[in-house]
């Protein structure tokens, strides 16, 4: 019995670090004030991106190094992909860098396309 309740409360303290928000991509709302961050290849990119955009590729090497540079660990920080998937693995990492205030748009630029939903090029 005593085991099951220490295994119990080393489980429930699992993942509780994460200080990341989750928000459909339906629910976003574009604003100029907003930092948005697409992590998506380049050439993705410029096939079509959300207004005022900003691309850090997730793929390169240099990712981490490349949005420190951008951005403060401080900030609120909307981050997306195409789906969901890189900007998941995106924000944990981020997170473990010191960021704060990222906030996961799920369903990617997918979603927001599926929607109607405009982008540029």
């Amino acid at each position: 019995m005593k085991r099951v309740f220490i295994l119990a409360i080393g489980l429930s303290s699992c993942g509780s670090g994460s200080s990341s928000k989750h928000i459909s991509m339906d629910e976003y709302q574009p604003n100029s004030a907003n930092i948005l961050v697409d992590i998506r290849t380049p050439e993705e990119f410029s096939e079509g991106h959300l207004e005022n955009a900003v691309n850090v590729n997730f793929f390169d090497e240099d990712f981490v190094s490349n949005f420190e540079k951008e951005f403060d660990k401080n900030d609120t920080i909307y981050i997306h992909c195409k789906s969901g998937g890189r900007s998941t693995k995106a924000v944990q990492i981020l997170e473990d860098k010191g960021y704060k205030n990222l906030i996961h748009l799920d369903g990617g630029i997918l979603r927001w396309l599926e929607a109607g939903k405009p982008v540029e090029k």
